[in-house]
């Protein structure tokens, strides 16, 4: 009872015809192109922080003067 009949193989040509695509394997830092793809977002995302926190540094800036004028203006002093 160690084996048992299960009918015939299906055709080599079936087999073959029936083969799932070769996916690639995900980038991984263990590989070049891993870490270099790792570098390149870990550089896009730094930028982007840096222009949004100069460009919300900029905006509290001008925010600051212009609060400051609309106080020197209500007390009347410039």
């Amino acid at each position: 009872m160690l084996s048992q009949q299960r009918g015939p193989l299906p055709d080599p040509d079936f087999i073959m015809t029936n083969r799932p695509i070769a996916r690639s394997a995900p980038l991984t830092t263990g590989t070049k192109q891993g870490k270099a793809a790792a570098t390149k977002k870990r550089k896009v995302a730094k930028n982007t922080e840096v222009a949004a926190s100069k460009k919300n540094t900029a905006a509290k800036n001008t925010g600051a003067a212009s609060s400051k004028k609309k106080t020197a203006a209500k007390s009347g002093t410039t």
